[in-house]
Parts: C-alpha cells; structure tokens; sequence
C-alpha cells in the first residue's frame, strides 16, 4: 500500500514550521536588523546547525514571513528525520526575493565570499555549495539533491617559479536555468538563460548559448532549440 511522504504532506510542513520556529527567531534577529527580522523573512526547519553566523546577510523584495526557506524542502528519495541541514556563513550572502535550499544541504561562506540568489531559487535537498569568492544564481534557477557548486579546489597549487596557478573563479546561473541531480558546477563557470544541465553532469567554463542540454563529464551540448518551465 503506498504511504504518503510524511515531510511533504500540508500537516507535517505545518509540524516543521512550528518545531523550527524558535532557531529562526534566532536566525532573523542574529542576522537582520530589527525592521526586517520581526517580518520573519528566514524560516529555517529545527534540524538545521547555525554553525557561523558571522556574515553580512541581506535579504531583498517584497518581505514576508518565509520568503526564504532553509532545510524544508524535500525529494522523493530524502529522509527529512534523518538530513541535517549546515550553514556557515561567513561572507556576504544576499536573498533576492524567494528561496528554497532543502534538507540536508550544506553551505559554507568564506568571509572572502559572496553568495547571491534571486528571485524563485529552489533546491529539493541536499544541495552543497562552497564560496570563497563568487556564486550567483539568477532568477527562477533549479537544482535537483546531491547537487555541488565550489568556486574554489579548497586548495593552492604552485608552478616551478612559485606562482599560484589555481586561483578562485566565479560561478554565475544566469536566469531560468534547471540542472539536474548529481551534478558538479566547477569554478570559473557561467551558465547563460534557459539552459538546463543534465544529471551528473561536470560543468565548468563558458556556456553562452541558451535554450541547449548540457550533458557529459566535462558538459558539452547534447541537444539545441530546448524550452523548459
């Protein structure tokens, strides 16, 4: 007999809000000033770890109570009383307009990073990022779980003459782009409008032609003349 998925069901998002609503008191008043915090703008579920908190956060639009939604959302193959949801955010993070990042996820800030999303970002869970110096997703961007997106090898390599060939590089979502599950967005990546990424995929580099499937390890175009909504 099929059951229902107890973490999407209208009661148990409802249970969620309530378990969760005493970390995102927290959430809003450390992070915003008081004009903007008592609207409760960042909703975040009680299974999420505040671990820094440190950074400048800036949330943009039209406020209201949960227009960003933190470790609440969920796929099929999530297991919500199981995932822990991680921010560490030490940089500048800036919501412009609604988002969603799902259970499980975790991001880190670095305080040389900006991270930017805009209008309508969703995430169904475990989304991973890692920014030391440049993310942005335009508007209504999504991404599918066990998605990851680093700006940085989160290491220095060296040439002979002892300069340093790895430097941080941006990655930039131009707007409505989808990627599916299981991929890796590399630094030094720009992704233009109405593109989607296959699942799996391995993107890194300059993808300015819209309306294309990026599929592959690396990404090449697999199909042209796509739309998607």
């Amino acid at each position: 007999m099929a059951t229902k998925n107890r973490s999407t069901s209208p009661f148990w998002q409802l249970v969620h809000y309530i378990l969760g609503f005493p970390k995102s008191v927290y959430l809003n008043w450390r992070c915003l000033p008081a004009r903007q915090a008592i609207r409760m703008p960042l909703l975040c579920s009680h299974k999420t770890r505040l671990k820094h908190l440190c950074g400048h956060i800036s949330v943009q639009g039209k406020l209201k109570m949960g227009l960003v939604k933190i470790g609440l959302g969920t796929s099929q193959l999530s297991d919500f009383l199981k995932e822990r949801t991680i921010i560490d955010w030490r940089g500048t993070i800036v919501f412009d307009g609604r988002c969603k990042i799902g259970s499980g996820s975790r991001i880190a800030v670095s305080e040389t990073g900006t991270l930017i999303f805009h209008d309508n970002f969703h995430n169904s869970s475990r989304l991973y990022i890692i920014c030391n110096k440049h993310i942005e997703m335009g508007k209504n961007v999504g991404i599918s779980w066990d998605t990851t997106l680093m700006d940085s090898d989160q290491h220095r390599i060296f040439n002979a003459d002892g300069v340093r060939i790895n430097e941080d590089a941006p990655i930039v979502f131009e707007d409505n782009v989808w990627c599916g599950c299981h991929a890796i967005i590399l630094k030094n990546t720009h992704i233009t409008h109405d593109v989607i990424i296959g699942a799996g995929a391995i993107v890194g580099g300059q993808h300015l032609t819209p309306n294309v499937v990026l599929a592959g390890q690396p990404a090449t175009i697999l199909k042209q003349d796509i739309h998607w909504n």
